[in-house]
């Protein structure tokens, strides 16, 4: 009894941290909730807008929106922000800026805010899929403590901030150091800063990527749920967290798309840009798709298995119970092992044939973005390769 009221308890506690953010006001911020660095950004932003509109409202003599500004609005202001801190940079040092230097400033600010938009949605489709059904299979009290203390360090909004300034300002040098030599320009102060806040804010998603891309479904592999022991792949948790783990690959294959043809298009889709997306999005992208399959399959076959001795055991105990069978108890025995059978031919993995060459051709997605927007790259390179075979 007492130690089911400590996991109800550790349930209630764990939906609670991950539950939404109170968009009402008078603003209701709990500083509890598990946030993405992305999120808290735009939560703010909004906020601040809402506050600097109230004076505009009641000037016309209209009562302020009892909200914050939706999600987009909020992205749209952060993306100004950056833009026009450029632009105050290079007024204040007096520089002229080139058509093609403001392109490149209007794409670092537009892919930042963008970036901050995927992650609130990835990490929220993560909060709302174990709010929902995840925590309330989980089985032992221990496990949710786990899972609690994980996220908690996870979630401090300090370490995005320690991983996405170095990073951010590496980044931000390398992007602007290679635009500039392919368009021969002079170097100015003003996109250098908008392009170092974009990629900081680029940095900070970035920091979410690996925990919760590899390590966050290696670790969800040895908590103990309650499946439908008859069929463990057609459990609630099994499917909801197949489906969340595809969703999250397809949203990040879509914007590494998007940002891959902008890349193109700005003459910076380089080697060392090629790498970068490779090592920070692509190889997480696949390890996410690929290891919460192989995970999720360890936690069915575990369950099934637990099921499957339990039917043996019994079918060993009605055997040594009678040196002769009676009718009955053969046909309790046929009965067990036809049901054995079945159990044990259930499928070990909740993604299916059709499933899996959807994913895979998602994951290819990007592969043909490249190759479009280098098709002269590409063939130079076919022809080379076709030079080396056919000379003797």
């Amino acid at each position: 009894m007492a130690d089911s009221l400590i996991l109800t308890a550790k349930r209630l506690e764990l939906k609670r941290k991950m539950g939404r953010e109170d968009d009402r006001l008078p603003r209701k911020w709990d500083r509890d909730l598990y946030r993405s660095l992305g999120g808290i950004i735009l939560y703010q932003t909004g906020y601040l807008v809402h506050r600097m509109t109230v004076p505009l409202w009641r000037l016309f003599k209209r009562s302020p929106s009892a909200r914050l500004p939706a999600v987009g609005y909020n992205a749209t202001v952060v993306a100004l922000i950056t833009l026009l801190a450029g632009f105050v940079a290079s007024l204040l040092a007096g520089e002229t800026l080139s058509v093609s230097e403001v392109q490149l400033c209007l794409w670092a600010a537009v892919i930042g805010a963008a970036t901050l938009v995927e992650n609130k949605w990835a990490i929220g489709m993560f909060l709302d899929t174990f709010r929902e059904s995840t925590l309330d299979a989980i089985e032992a009290a221990s496990d949710l403590e786990a899972l609690e203390q994980w996220l908690d360090r996870r979630f401090r909004p300090v370490r995005p901030v320690r991983f996405g300034v170095p990073v951010g300002l590496l980044v931000g040098l390398l992007l602007y150091g290679m635009w500039n030599r392919s368009h021969q320009q002079p170097i100015h102060v003003g996109p250098i800063v908008t392009v170092m806040l974009a990629s900081f804010q680029i940095a900070v998603v970035i920091y979410y990527i690996y925990p919760f891309f590899v390590v966050l479904p290696r670790r969800l592999s040895h908590v103990r749920y309650r499946l439908y022991k008859a069929n463990p792949s057609s459990s609630e948790v099994v499917d909801r967290l197949s489906d969340l783990f595809t969703k999250v690959v397809y949203i990040t294959v879509g914007f590494v798309v998007v940002v891959t043809v902008s890349l193109a298009y700005l003459q910076l889709l380089t080697l060392p840009t090629s790498l970068f997306l490779a090592v920070m999005v692509w190889v997480p992208a696949v390890a996410l798709i690929v290891g919460s399959q192989l995970n999720l399959s360890q936690i069915i076959s575990r369950t099934k298995w637990a099921t499957l001795e339990e039917i043996q055991a019994i079918i060993e105990a009605l055997r040594v119970q009678e040196k002769v069978p009676s009718p009955e108890t053969l046909d309790h025995l046929d009965k067990l092992m036809d049901l054995h059978d079945r159990i044990r031919e259930t499928p070990n993995s909740a993604l299916n044939l059709r499933a899996g060459l959807n994913v895979v051709n998602s994951l290819l997605i990007p592969l043909l973005a490249f190759v479009l927007a280098n098709v002269d790259r590409v063939a130079a390179f076919v022809r080379w390769l076709q030079e080396r075979l056919t000379t003797p």
